[in-house]
């Protein structure tokens, strides 16, 4: 989706001098991490979440009691700070708001980067299921919320009652006036009903959930077309894996014991020990490619792998970020006095520092699609990136308006920018979204989310599919590059693409 630039090169260019204008972070160079914005111009606040197209920044004014949210990326303030109170960025780029009005009531509505209206307005909140979908709330005389799905014209696709709504995962779980859930796909089609619904958790497998019973200690893996796939003894959640945790004391503190199946209920560890007072854990996802998750060894935590080797140690690891970063946090935040003595290092997966302690931050966030940590220290926010990907073509250093990102290992880069540096001529077809290219006899075409490459009209399989990003269409650079028998080389060292 294309974004409508907010800012202006007046703010890009006063951004760029207050980084400058920061001595703090002049030592950082050595560690080759990028600072882009030390502090974000025009946006205060603390980092709330992230998107897949940056930072979500919210602030609150205790004299004028005035909410805000702002989006902020590695292109500077994406999104102003505005009084349209966001949560969440679809990955087409949509965003549920809500205003609150100075006679105590809301407006709750959908909108884009542009801030045009494009969903249904006129309830109390509205959730997004997909571009076509959303979930509407409306306060009844009961003062209860009744919810329903309309379309984006507006039209009911599921009827309003007394529920409340979640979506999660492809599936849309609804609760009645009982214990019953109903379970919808996202054409509002019924799939499944389950009694105690309270206790149903949706898996990212859309053909089953967790039902949990909590009189028998049990949990059941169940199909939504009715038959259980696997009890698990024991009270489970569902974090990418399925977990069954149980509290135990280890010395002076406690820690939480975990058994970790997969969706069919099959057990993968065992006693896997982490200390969930002391440290927040990073959730163990087998979806992740990396599989990297924090356990409690021995009365220091360690970065394991899937199959539980130890690949770094630290008694101050904190998280993990993106399968590639640790991150180690000192200090703590006093929330009486709002003095906070946290510091936060970057490390990547061999232990080696890119940004050390001492930073003295409030808090941190990663932006796995963009590769980007946001940091937060009395309201200002500070954007880097680890390290910015260098693309070489025949010795010459490419420029790009948008920076080249990596994705499930693949490193994507702006294609104009590319095929232009490589000679290849570059015809765009905006009804098809299909870029079409041509060096000397060899032809190459590729289409907008999909994963094949076409070579003088032969098709190869491409492992990730090009993308749209920030307005710029970006694509895996080593398969155009070797489409066109380029030679393609990589230093994770430098984080530099070479082509020749």
């Amino acid at each position: 989706m294309k974004k409508l630039k907010f800012y202006t090169t007046i703010i890009l260019i006063v951004s760029m001098l207050s980084m400058l204008s920061v001595p703090a972070f002049a030592n950082y160079s050595e560690y080759s991490a990028s600072w882009l914005f030390s502090p974000v111009y025009g946006v205060s606040g603390y980092i709330y979440s992230d998107s897949p197209y940056g930072f979500i920044i919210k602030n609150y004014d205790p004299e004028t009691y005035i909410d805000t949210t702002a989006l902020v990326s590695d292109n500077g303030v994406v999104i102003p700070q505005s009084e349209k109170n966001f949560q969440y960025i679809t990955e087409d780029g949509l965003m549920s708001y809500r205003t609150w009005l100075e006679d105590g009531n809301v407006i709750a509505g959908v909108m884009d980067f542009a801030g045009n209206d494009v969903g249904p307005r006129g309830y109390d909140e509205v959730e997004i299921i997909n571009s076509n979908l959303y979930c509407c709330y409306v306060e009844n005389d009961e003062g209860w919320y009744d919810a329903g799905v309309v379309d984006a014209a507006g039209n009911e696709v599921i009827p309003f009652g007394k529920y409340s709504w979640i979506t999660w995962n492809g599936l849309i779980k609804c609760y009645g006036d009982t214990e019953v859930v109903d379970i919808y796909d996202m054409s509002g089609n019924f799939v499944a009903s389950e009694e105690r619904g309270y206790n149903v958790e949706i898996t990212s497998a859309s053909d089953r959930y967790l039902y949990i019973d909590y009189d028998a200690n049990k949990t059941y893996i169940r199909s939504i077309y009715g038959y259980d796939i696997a009890g698990i003894e024991g009270m489970a959640s569902f974090r990418g894996a399925i977990i069954v945790s149980r509290y135990e004391e280890a010395g002076s503190q406690y820690v939480v014991n975990e058994k970790i199946y997969d969706l069919d209920g099959n057990l993968i560890r065992n006693d896997v020990y982490r200390d969930n007072f002391v440290r927040p854990y990073s959730s163990i996802n087998l979806n992740n490619a990396s599989k990297y998750h924090i356990e409690y060894l021995n009365g220091t935590f360690g970065v394991c792998d899937q199959n539980g080797n130890v690949v770094y140690t630290n008694d101050e690891i904190y998280y993990i970020y993106g399968g590639k970063y640790i991150v180690l946090k000192t200090g703590e935040y006093d929330w009486d006095t709002n003095i906070s003595t946290e510091d936060f290092s970057v490390l990547d997966m061999n232990g080696n520092v890119i940004v050390p302690f001492g930073s003295g931050f409030d808090d941190i966030s990663y932006c796995e699609e963009l590769d980007l940590f946001a940091f937060a220290k009395n309201k200002q926010i500070h954007i880097m990136r680890p390290t910015p990907i260098t693309v070489n073509v025949g010795g010459n250093k490419v420029t790009f308006d948008q920076n080249p990102v990596v994705k499930e290992s693949r490193t994507l880069v702006p294609l104009r920018a590319i095929f232009e540096a490589l000679g290849a001529t570059v015809d765009w077809n905006q009804d098809t979204m299909t870029v079409t290219s041509t060096l000397g006899d060899i032809t190459v075409s590729l289409t907008i989310g999909s994963n094949i490459l076409t070579v003088n009209g032969e098709e190869k399989a491409l492992d990730v599919p090009a993308e749209v990003l920030n307005g710029r269409t970006l694509v895996p650079v080593r398969a155009i590059s070797e489409a066109f028998n380029c030679h393609v080389g990589w230093d994770g060292n430098t984080r530099t693409v070479t082509i020749d």
